[in-house]
């Protein structure tokens, strides 16, 4: 059955046995019959184990195989966003990097707010309105903080500290 080998390769990556992960991915990407949110899960979950094993590019092209199917798929826009502020696997693009996160987390994706917020202060001594993009950054910060993402607190707390802020806030 698809959706069991889905669940199978889901308890190898939680394992970090990648190559078994996409072995038991196999079948559900030709499978017809699962739907196309399926189909973009498991997409998605070969490349998150590619992307693991190291082979960005490859786990791009899944992400956007993944996208194809389910163009919603929050989790997919994060992690492609990511190899695109990076530069893994693709070009690195900080706009494209942008739309795709912020479109992850308008999806509610806690770790797509979080990498947005992390782009926007990484990027803020270079931005043409550094206000703005200071308060879109905590904003996202604090949506991912309320959903318990613990990288996004540390994240957040950096966002008052003088190399971000005009006004430093230690509290």
């Amino acid at each position: 059955d698809s959706r069991t080998a889905i669940e199978r390769a889901v308890r190898q990556i939680e394992l970090n046995d990648t190559a078994l992960a996409r072995s038991y991915l196999q079948r559900p990407l030709i499978d017809p019959r699962i739907t196309v949110t399926e189909r973009s899960r498991a997409y998605y979950l070969q490349g998150y184990s590619l992307q693991l094993a190291g082979y960005s590019v490859s786990a791009a092209q899944n992400y956007a195989k993944a996208l194809g199917f389910n163009p919603d798929n929050p989790a997919t826009l994060a992690a492609l966003g990511d190899l695109y502020a990076r530069g893994l696997g693709v070009a690195k693009d900080s706009q494209q990097a942008r739309d795709l996160l912020r479109r992850s987390a308008e999806l509610g994706h806690a770790p797509g707010m979080t990498r947005l917020g992390a782009l926007l202060l990484d990027e803020l001594a270079n931005s043409p309105n550094p206000e703005e993009d200071l308060a879109e950054a905590r904003a996202a910060l604090t949506g991912a903080t309320n959903a318990d993402d613990a990288e996004a607190f540390l994240f957040l707390a950096q966002s008052y500290r003088a190399s971000h802020s005009s006004s430093p806030d230690p509290e």
